[in-house]
C-alpha cells in the first residue's frame, strides 16, 4: 500500500518556490531535532517544527491520509533524539519524498521516514 503525507507549506516559502505554478521535486528534511509534534485528536494530521543539520528551523503541518502509524513514529523519534548519537551529530532523522506544490499546499509521497537518516544521499538543492 502506498503511503502519503501532505504538507501545507508554513515556513517553507523561499525554499519551494512559493506562489509557482504547479511543480515537483524531491525535497529531504535531515532533522537534527524536534522542537514540538502535536497531533490532531483523531491523529489525522500533526505540525511539526525542529531544526535540520544545517542548523534550519522548520515548521510543517503533516497530514497522515494513508500512514496511519505516522503520529507513532514522529512520536517515537522524538523520545529517541536525546539519546548521544543524535546530540553528537552522527545520526539524524530522514523525513523524504517527492513534493508536488501550488500555492501555499504541498503534497509529499514520502520514501524514506526514518531515523537512521545521517548517510541518506540526495542532491544538495533538495536538501533542507
Amino acid at each position: 500500500m502506498k503511503t502519503f503525507l501532505i504538507l501545507t507549506l508554513l515556513s517553507l516559502c523561499p525554499l519551494v518556490g512559493y506562489g509557482n505554478e504547479l511543480e515537483s521535486r524531491h525535497l529531504v528534511f535531515k532533522i537534527q531535532r524536534f522542537d514540538k509534534i502535536v497531533h490532531s485528536e483523531k491523529k489525522s494530521h500533526s505540525f511539526v517544527s525542529g531544526t535540520t543539520i544545517a542548523g534550519r528551523k522548520f515548521k510543517i503541518k503533516v497530514i497522515w491520509e494513508h500512514l496511519s502509524n505516522g503520529p507513532k513514529y514522529l512520536n517515537r523519534y522524538k523520545k529517541m533524539q536525546s539519546k548521544s548519537i543524535y546530540t553528537s551529530g552522527k545520526q539524524c532523522f530522514v523525513l523524504a519524498g517527492m513534493v508536488e506544490y501550488e500555492g501555499k499546499s504541498i503534497s509529499l509521497t514520502p520514501d524514506t521516514i526514518t531515523p537512521k537518516g545521517i548517510d541518506f544521499k540526495a542532491d544538495p538543492k533538495n536538501i533542507y
